[in-house]
């Protein structure tokens, strides 16, 4: 039986570590170690589910319901994950997220493990998905502004679509 301690993200696993002078000073004195992140989900079929990840440190693998998804390696980048494919409705689905740090990847303490929010985006078959998305001002007149809106629609089946903005 595994035993899991209940945190809050954002969260740093090696900060509570015990310091050693002998250790290169990059790291804080603080030893290499890796951390897992366990979260039990409870997801519908017929939906998509996209993880956000904006902040872990480092080379972060996401596994979920036991099925190796993605590792991403650099730790100051947020990244997306498909989850859809592997849920399993009518289960508690299972993701698991592991960092390993770097060692000397960097000239000071980076902290290790979760350290910017996590996102779980439900949509439909046909949505916007995270980050696709764009809106610029083009011209500020009082208080009034023109601005430009891009988007890109994403479709898991053939369908026509029609997007409706209001201001």
């Amino acid at each position: 039986n595994t035993e899991y301690v209940k945190v809050d993200l954002p969260h740093d696993y090696q900060i509570t570590a015990q310091r050693d002078p002998n250790l290169n000073f990059r790291t804080g004195f603080y030893p290499d170690k890796s951390g897992k992140y366990v979260k039990h989900l409870n997801l519908d079929s017929g939906k998509h589910y996209i993880l956000d990840v904006d902040g872990a440190y480092a080379n972060t693998d996401v596994i979920f319901n036991e099925h190796y998804l993605t590792t991403h390696h650099h730790g100051y980048t947020p990244f997306l994950t498909d989850l859809t494919a592997k849920v399993v409705a009518g289960i508690t689905n299972k993701l698991v997220i592991t960092t390993d740090p770097l060692s000397d990847s960097t000239r000071w303490y980076s902290g290790n493990g979760i350290y910017r929010d996590v996102f779980l985006w439900e949509g439909g078959n046909i949505r916007i998905e995270p980050r696709d998305i764009f809106v610029t001002t083009e011209r500020l007149e009082g208080y009034d502004a023109i601005i430009d809106v891009a988007y890109t629609v994403t479709s898991d089946k053939d369908s026509d679509v029609k997007i409706n903005f209001k201001a």
